[in-house]
């Protein structure tokens, strides 16, 4: 609550020391912090002054509801007792916590606090920032919960590069610390106060622990040579596949979902646009028991059905998204987050990206594709998540991706931001009109970008598709690298 000039009466108490926070009398004095009646009420009075003059009170009751008696915008509180152009200048968030680190110091070197708390603390600093900038150093000692630390970061932003430090406490905010007989860590986190990088920015060289980390190869792919090539599914990544009409994309994906599951036991979340849930149930179960289940001719067992079904998906491991045909790309961002976030889950399916646009012309596809792009890759990173993607292809030129026609990532539907923004770009190619049975069922698996060590671009190994089975295989041959040699063994990558 704030009272306009015009009806604002000085209010006048004693002043003492406040032993309930450890501030001593002469601390109390200095900054004339004194305990008065205020309609019927005992109340705090911390007293704002500019150039000898009180522009301000602030009242604070013992349920810590505020009053605000004066001027608007006025200086920051203590900052009539020091001169500027100093050499260190210590801004702490309220006037409890400012008194106790002057005290602490024997008041010897500059201390102020923001008159309004952290939803006001950009705009103090703004109002006194001629001032404060007269200091060489500048130390922002706010509180350590979340709002304390983000109204410090906007405030250190406004001061010039270079001059603004963080201080980081071990408890909540110097007077806690000074009430535990730790006052001698409030010195420390001044003089330890770190410079201000904005968010995005890391120092290399505070980078040491992480580079100790021994670098693990990513959890095992169904088939060896996708293994070897790329060393695993990580985390924080994209991986973008495309193919023809009917090449087996979808079937590609949900043998990688089911070997998450079932082999390394991962939580996998499912977003296949373009069919149910329970088509997609089903055809995981089919992998489990070699047989297509979700195709009609096929039957099992009501108990033995019952089985598999509970051995899949009893323990929750496996999430997805009952769309009935909405493809609204911000909800499907909601659902990432959600998966992540509230469900733990770490391995994405999408199908495909290229139903999230509106349809609309070829111009608008693309520009809603690179803000696609660009918003899934930022999540991808934020959530540490996979996503496994599918996107369409667009015609080529010549020979139909149907009739096995070499895929590129300029064909991937849309701009080029498919292309920048994956991590892995793959491809599957196969003739599904050759005469020969063998050729029909087996598929080119390429892969058009490799981000992560930039040696499996244009690798390419062979998988066949049994019909009996669902599944795809890898036929046993040396993947063909023009970059390296493959020398791992599957057996070191982890879980596999």
């Amino acid at each position: 609550m704030s009272v306009s000039p015009k009806d604002w009466n000085l209010v006048y108490g004693e002043t003492k020391a406040l032993k309930s926070r450890g501030l001593n009398e002469e601390t109390c004095k200095k900054f004339n912090y004194q305990i008065a009646t205020h309609f019927g009420k005992t109340v705090q009075v911390a007293t704002y002054k500019n150039d000898g003059r009180v522009v301000g009170q602030k009242l604070r009751d013992k349920n810590k509801e505020f009053t605000w008696l004066g001027e608007k915008n006025p200086p920051l509180f203590g900052q009539n007792l020091w001169k500027s152009k100093g050499r260190k200048l210590v801004i702490c968030e309220g006037e409890i916590d400012c008194m106790t680190v002057s005290q602490i110091q024997d008041h010897k070197w500059p201390v102020v606090s923001i008159p309004s708390g952290c939803a006001g603390a950009k705009r103090a600093i703004q109002n006194n920032l001629e001032w404060i900038e007269s200091f060489e150093e500048v130390v922002m000692m706010f509180d350590m919960d979340e709002p304390g630390q983000e109204a410090a970061h906007k405030c250190i932003a406004l001061l010039s590069p270079g001059k603004a430090k963080i201080a980081q406490l071990p408890m909540k905010d110097p007077n806690e610390l000074l009430l535990a007989g730790r006052s001698q860590e409030v010195i420390t986190a001044i003089w330890n106060a770190k410079d201000y990088l904005p968010s995005g920015i890391v120092n290399a060289n505070e980078m040491w622990e992480e580079i100790q980390k021994p670098i693990e190869k990513g959890l095992a792919y169904p088939w060896p040579s996708l293994t070897q090539l790329t060393y695993g599914i990580r985390t924080g990544e994209i991986i973008t596949l495309g193919a023809g009409t009917g090449l087996g994309k979808t079937t590609c994906f949900k043998q990688i979902a089911y070997h998450l599951l079932k082999v390394h036991n991962e939580k996998i979340g499912l977003l296949f646009l373009e069919e149910s849930n329970a088509m997609t149930a089903l055809s995981l179960m089919s992998l489990e028991v070699n047989q297509p289940l979700h195709l009609p001719g096929y039957q099992m067992d009501e108990t033995k059905k019952r089985e598999v079904y509970d051995d899949l998906f009893a323990n929750g491991n496996v999430f997805m998204f009952n769309h009935f045909g909405s493809t609204d790309f911000e909800e499907i961002k909601l659902r990432l987050r959600f998966l992540s976030v509230s469900c733990g889950v770490k391995y994405i399916f999408l199908d495909h990206v290229t139903a999230l646009t509106s349809g609309g012309q070829q111009a608008d596809e693309r520009k809603e594709i690179d803000k696609i792009m660009t918003e899934l890759a930022s999540l991808v990173r934020e959530l540490n998540i996979t996503l496994f993607m599918i996107s369409h292809l667009t015609t080529p030129e010549k020979g139909a991706h149907e009739e096995g026609g070499r895929v590129t990532i300029r064909q991937f539907r849309g701009s080029r931001s498919i292309g920048q923004w994956s991590n892995y770009v793959m491809a599957l190619e196969r003739d599904q009109q050759a005469a020969d049975i063998e050729e029909r069922h087996t598929s080119t698996f390429r892969i058009l970008k490799d981000r992560y060590a930039g040696t499996a671009t244009g690798a390419t190994f062979k998988l066949k598709f049994d019909n009996e089975t669902q599944k795809l295989s890898e036929i046993e041959d040396v993947p063909t690298n023009p970059f390296k040699e493959i020398k791992e063994s599957t057996n070191d990558f982890r879980d596999f």
